[in-house]
């Protein structure tokens, strides 16, 4: 690729409480082939030494890259998290990464470059390596499966049902254009999570591009996505967190349809409106005390 043709790139490592694994994530974000990027590692008030190991590990750095390391001044959730460190930004490329996972070398590169050929698509993403607690490679590539952003109406059926499956992409993957941050905003809905609203935003825009190559190395059955309980209490709670998740992705689709060219499409809006109604009700019927 022309050296004049490279989009300046931000790869950001969002950290919580990932004390085991930040050291690794940190150093696979700076061992990067890419040259024009900015590393920001950025901790949400961790509780364990989390910071304090991705700062060393940042201190003894000496290579090419721009890199800052931060953290928050108290605990603000992810979405929060997002919302602030996209504020802050000054690239045209955001690459999301976990503080549990590894990008692989090349990670970067890869998204530029397709970015670039592919015209540049509001978003990309790829399939990742799947590696368990202590780093062990295990069979299959991540995601399993997604339900394609090319289609539509099937991404907006994603929320009809609470059994319904509403992945897009694997959110570990991802990469999204500081232009689409900048048309739709800040995420309004915090129990939403990041990639399935950038994911609905990708479909707005029909512009999405997917890379068929394993990029990341995705911690599996870690985090909050991989939540268990055994109790009825416990069982209870997930379930309202996962109604609260559908109602808040639901709002926050209803609020990006303003901004999209589907703003005036009576049947998509009355078939989120409906989604929002849903939720709704069945969050208010949860919301009765756990006893």
């Amino acid at each position: 690729m022309d050296q004049k043709t490279l989009p300046i790139v931000s790869l950001v490592v969002f950290s919580y409480n990932q004390e085991s694994f930040i050291e690794e994530a940190v150093r696979s974000a700076l061992a990067q082939d890419y040259p024009h990027l900015k590393v920001i590692i950025s901790d949400d008030f961790s509780t364990d030494r989390t910071f304090e190991l991705a700062k060393k590990v940042v201190d003894e750095y000496s290579g090419r890259h721009s890199v800052e390391c931060r953290r928050n001044e108290s605990n603000i959730g992810l979405i929060n998290h997002v919302n602030k460190l996209m504020f802050e930004l000054d690239c045209e490329l955001v690459v999301m990464a976990a503080g549990d996972d590894i990008s692989l070398p090349n990670r970067v590169a890869k998204l530029a470059d397709a970015y670039i050929s592919a015209g540049k698509p509001k978003l990309l993403s790829s399939t990742a390596f799947r590696i368990d607690e202590v780093g062990n490679l295990l069979t299959g590539l991540a995601p399993g499966v997604v339900i394609s952003i090319k289609d539509f109406d099937k991404v907006l059926d994603s929320l009809n049902s609470i059994s319904s499956p509403y992945g897009l992409y694997l959110g570990a993957t991802g990469a999204w254009s500081m232009d689409l941050w900048e048309k739709y905003g800040p995420i309004r809905h915090v129990n939403c999570w990041e990639d399935v609203v950038m994911g609905f935003r990708a479909a707005l825009e029909n512009s999405y591009k997917f890379i068929d190559e394993p990029l990341v190395q995705y911690r599996v059955n870690i985090g909050l996505s991989s939540r268990r309980a055994s109790s009825v209490k416990g069982r209870l709670a997930l379930r309202r967190a996962m109604i609260n998740l559908r109602l808040d992705l639901a709002r926050q689709r209803h609020d990006d349809l303003t901004l999209s060219a589907k703003k005036n499409d009576l049947r998509v809006i009355g078939k989120v409106s409906r989604q929002v109604l849903m939720y709704s009700i069945l969050s208010a019927y949860y919301e009765a005390p756990l006893s």
